[in-house]
């Protein structure tokens, strides 16, 4: 469901929090992190799939919300 219809409502959530918050997303993109060097071996292994990727985590990484630092 997250990833239908464009991804809207993965990106709503990536960008407003739910309910305003954001540890959910936070604990995601820190997952979608330190599984990195699997996550690239796959992309390397089906490049067509580089594009859905990006698009589906590109709300995260743009959203003002969110500190990465932390």
């Amino acid at each position: 469901m997250l990833i239908n219809n464009g991804n809207k409502y993965l990106a709503h959530i990536l960008v407003k929090g739910m309910k305003g918050n954001f540890e959910m997303i936070l604990n995601w993109l820190r997952d979608v992190f330190s599984h990195s060097l699997r996550i690239a071996a796959l992309l390397i292994e089906d490049e067509a799939s580089i594009p859905a990727f990006m698009q589906t985590i590109k709300p995260g990484l743009i959203s003002k919300e969110i500190d990465v630092a932390s």
